[in-house]
């Protein structure tokens, strides 16, 4: 398992070093062992991506786990939004590059519906906190992150364009 581990890590530093067309070879070199030893645990470049977004997306479950236990649940689920974003927008990148589109295989599933879960509870605790508007459901949230990402990616926009989209969940005085 510390093989795998290794290999996930330097893939991961190989992906964001010299982008998504890096040679298994050249990840291999990266974490300190043989060709071989990457093909039997990933056989095709696929299972590495789809490894690497799950190790990735896994990292995000444990900062909105993090989250949580903040005094401040609005302000607690506005900046974790914003990090997924931003986040999100590199994983999103590197999968559409890899050719791995909007199928994901079971190292990505798991994380994702744990994601899903962790966003469900910080929503609630945000709306019971009384400053995140109340009509949000999971669907609409997912829609909201989605916009954040649009504006974040798009060639003027940035951090700041996406704070204005997520501005958009807070509750404003009637």
């Amino acid at each position: 398992m510390a093989n795998r581990a290794r290999i996930v890590a330097a893939a991961r530093r190989a992906f964001d070093a010299a982008g998504p067309l890096v040679s298994l070879d050249a990840i291999a070199r990266e974490a300190g062992v043989g060709p071989g030893t990457v093909h039997r645990h990933f056989p095709t470049k696929a299972a590495l991506v789809d490894a690497v977004l799950g190790a990735a997306v896994a990292d995000i479950v444990a900062d909105a786990g993090a989250q949580r236990g903040s005094d401040e649940p609005v302000e607690a689920l506005l900046s974790f939004l914003e990090e997924l974003v931003v986040s999100g927008a590199a994983a999103h990148d590197l999968a559409d590059r890899l050719g791995a589109g909007g199928d994901v295989g079971p190292a990505v599933a798991q994380p994702l519906a744990e994601l899903k879960e962790e966003l469900r509870a910080l929503l609630e605790r945000a709306q019971r906190a009384g400053g995140v508007r109340t009509d949000l459901d999971e669907g609409a949230l997912a829609a909201v992150v989605a916009a954040g990402h649009a504006a974040y990616v798009h060639p003027t926009g940035g951090r700041l364009a996406a704070r204005v989209v997520l501005d958009g969940l807070r509750v404003r005085p009637s």
